[in-house]
């Protein structure tokens, strides 16, 4: 492989990564104007939605009550994260471990908290 190979691949790989950069900050943008002229909409379907899964999880159905639990822990903290560290940060490299570390974290601690509430 010669100097110029390497420079074109070098140049491809960064082409890719800013796609990528420039991919995730439309989708930001999209998402944050879309809840900021629906907010009381989606805060609503949200509530309604964690109502109707306790309502179950008290009748002894609580798995819906768990995936819900854990979904709004999982995701809140990648929106809160997006909204500290921009969303230039889902397009790192190193963020997959993140993904999975967090994925973990929340799934244990959903664990323990339904076990407080005795759903599981």
């Amino acid at each position: 492989m010669n100097a110029s190979t390497t420079e074109v691949v070098k140049y491809l790989f960064k082409i890719i990564s800013d796609a990528q950069v420039q991919a995730y900050q439309a989708l930001w943008d999209g998402l944050i104007l879309f809840l900021s002229s629906n907010w009381l909409s989606v805060t609503g379907i949200l509530l309604f939605l964690l109502v109707v899964s306790f309502i179950k999880a008290i009748n002894g159905r609580w798995g819906m009550f768990g995936s819900i639990a854990y979904n709004y822990l999982y995701w809140g903290i990648l929106f809160v994260s997006g909204l500290i560290f921009g969303p230039k940060i889902f397009a790192n490299t190193y963020v997959d471990i993140v993904y999975f570390l967090l994925y973990l974290l929340c799934y244990w601690l959903v664990g323990r908290f339904l076990r407080k509430l005795r759903f599981n």
